[in-house]
């Protein structure tokens, strides 16, 4: 009796399919399995995508087409198909044919890649209610090519030999994001000497460039607090989104330093691609120090030599963030030792050695003065060289090299979670 009832819950809920799918266009009308069909060489089957030559580039949608036309004398019906592949990109997608007739062909689409509705972010912004459901390769997929197979079944007869196409992904070049910063105290209850003390509001200038060789997309620059309670951070997160190559993009984080107990600042920042997944980070720490007394000062000054350097503070490790041409005029704040505040403008200001500047009475220095940003912080430049994406034997050669500003000190590849290559760069010639 279970065997009965399981037969016949299996019944109404294959003619509950059928209806649907009849409203969709397509004939899943039921037969018995034992009724007369095509033999599997009775079929032409015909796999083609929309994209020429099977390539796709990442970020772009790509459809799969399958046309079985029936040459036996019998018809087919429940023909469907189902692909498998080792790329989810191309896995388990299904194509409904359903009933074929002697001489007749059908033909089913299916869209690659990974669908979600249009409009929807990680996060907690909403998802407009009449949003499509839209299919793409994703952006952030690497270049490679799969052997994707479109497996069939039938209710009757022998469904068709399983056929094989490779479809190929071209990834896209990547944005990589150098950046320079500058962390002063020039907001609420500052004294504006370059240190930060408890109950100061600070401004922490971001600046951005994109020097990868490919745009960016969701792009944010985003500030997190691991101070705890003694940091009250204020303006953490900017999106920085659609940067080209060579595009440079400013903003300004802010926080307070409340009661902290310890002796220093713990701030993470960080700038990425969300849909890319180009990432960089750091964690910055920042002294809380006693207040440093500066001279008052005005007039006006002139820049000798060919630039003079930026510093954020009079501390003798403070960071060197850009320089202002030589020629330029600037306006003087104060002085201490051998170091001259001078004004940046819109409130902001930086520290400069007295010896690369000279007195200009009766100049004009502009209201906010313009400098030559210095990214200390860049990642390393990483070129490989085009590599075989389909091979017959048990290993494949990659090729490349890596670049950076300052130094190296080890590199490593990995293909999945397993660590394929490294070589320590300690004690080279080449730093």
């Amino acid at each position: 009796k279970a065997a009965e009832f399981i037969d016949k819950v299996q019944q109404e809920e294959m003619g509950k399919v059928a209806t649907d799918l009849k409203q969709l266009g397509y004939d899943w009308s039921v037969t018995d399995p034992g009724t007369p069909g095509p033999t599997k060489d009775q079929y032409e089957v015909k796999v083609e995508t929309n994209r020429p030559g099977d390539r796709v580039k990442a970020g772009e949608a790509m459809e799969l087409k399958v046309t079985v036309k029936n040459t036996g004398t019998e018809p087919i019906y429940q023909l469907r198909g189902l692909t498998t592949a080792e790329s989810s990109y191309y896995d388990r997608k299904e194509l409904i044919l359903g009933k074929i007739e002697p001489g007749k062909s059908k033909t089913a689409t299916a869209p690659l890649g990974w669908c979600d509705l249009e409009g929807r972010r990680i996060g907690s912004t909403k998802t407009p209610k009449d949003a499509k459901r839209v299919c793409s390769i994703p952006k952030d997929a690497p270049t490679r090519s799969d052997g994707v197979k479109v497996e069939f079944f039938s209710a009757n007869g022998e469904p068709p030999k399983t056929v094989e196409f490779r479809p190929t992904i071209e990834e896209l070049p990547d944005p990589s994001f150098a950046y320079a910063y500058q962390i002063i105290d020039n907001r609420e209850g500052s004294n504006a000497d370059g240190r930060l003390q408890r109950g100061e509001g600070v401004s922490m200038y971001l600046t951005v460039k994109n020097i990868g060789r490919g745009r960016s997309f969701d792009t944010q620059a985003n500030l997190r607090n691991l101070s705890g309670d003694g940091l009250a951070l204020q303006a953490g997160r900017f999106d920085v989104s659609n940067m080209q190559p060579g595009d440079m993009r400013s903003v300004v984080f802010t926080w307070a330093v409340q009661s902290l107990a310890e002796s220093e600042i713990t701030i993470e920042l960080s700038v990425g691609d969300r849909d890319l997944g180009e990432y960089v980070n750091e964690k910055i720490k920042i002294p809380v120090e006693a207040v440093t007394p500066l001279t008052p000062d005005s007039g006006v000054s002139k820049v000798t030599g060919s630039e003079a350097p930026l510093v954020e503070s009079l501390r003798p490790s403070a960071r060197l963030f850009g320089s202002i041409p030589g020629g330029k005029l600037v306006r003087r704040l104060g002085r201490h030792g051998d170091m001259v505040k001078i004004d940046l403008g819109a409130n902001r200001f930086a520290f400069v050695p007295i010896n690369s500047l000279s007195d200009a009475p009766g100049g004009a220095a502009p209201d906010t003065l313009s400098f030559d940003t210095i990214f200390s912080h860049s990642p390393p430049a990483i070129e490989l060289a085009p590599a075989s994406l389909v091979v017959r034997g048990p290993s494949v050669k990659i090729t490349g090299t890596i670049v950076d500003q300052t130094r190296l000190l080890d590199a490593y590849m990995f293909v999945g979670a397993n660590k394929i290559f490294y070589r320590t760069n300690h004690g080279a010639s080449d730093p």
